[in-house]
């Protein structure tokens, strides 16, 4: 109850124009996104490695804020500055962990892996409560930029192959149908069945409420 009265103040009064830095205050919510982060990866390393499960999905809570990480250091951090930029190398790590976990369980290979993201940066909406730093705004796209990660390595594949038409990732739920049931096997195939789907990108109501 503590930390939700906290997370009111922070985004309904911006605590920095009160001389107050919300990211100092939230120390208890990054802490607890911390153990959120280690047990999701530790259970998503657990299952994707195991070759009995069919299906895998694991969300993690990085890189979206609050910042968990230092990338100077290495480390977790739930004190001082840390931003979307820092958890950026947190999620890569992470993929990092879990493609090693798939390795060495000898399952990397004969398995479809999908990494994507439910959103785009939305440095414009958390510029609206003051939890952009300056480092981040520096970097920050002027005009919002909708388009999230979208990478497939399909179980058997050894190349690489790029597919640069504009297609919406809501997609992915029947793509991953489709290698199920063996429609799509290579990437050419994987490209062949977006091509006669995408009938849209970026999807006409994803547009910032004022």
């Amino acid at each position: 109850m503590k930390q939700q009265a906290a997370n009111v103040l922070i985004t309904t009064l911006g605590l920095n124009r009160l001389g107050m830095d919300p990211r100092l205050v939230n120390r208890a919510e990054r802490e607890e996104e911390v153990r959120d982060h280690l047990a999701i990866l530790t259970e998503g390393q657990r299952r994707a490695a195991d070759p009995g499960v069919g299906l895998v999905l694991v969300h993690l809570p990085v890189p979206h804020p609050v910042g968990i990480w230092d990338r100077a250091r290495h480390e977790f951090k739930t004190t001082g500055e840390s931003s979307y930029l820092d958890n950026l190398e947190l999620a890569d790590r992470a993929l990092g962990e879990l493609r090693q976990a798939m390795e060495s369980a000898g399952v990397w290979d004969t398995s479809t892996v999908v990494v994507s993201g439910e959103h785009w940066w939305r440095a414009e909406v958390w510029s609206r409560l003051d939890s952009v730093t300056e480092e981040e705004a520096a970097v920050a796209p002027a005009v919002p930029d909708h388009r999230v990660p979208f990478l497939v390595k399909l179980a058997g594949q050894n190349g690489p192959l790029a597919y640069p038409p504009e297609m919406n990732a809501v997609l992915t739920h029947d793509l991953l149908l489709a290698v199920l049931r063996g429609e799509v096997r290579t990437p050419q195939e994987a490209a062949a069945w977006l091509d006669q789907r995408r009938s849209i990108g970026d999807s006409p109501y994803n547009v910032l409420r004022k």
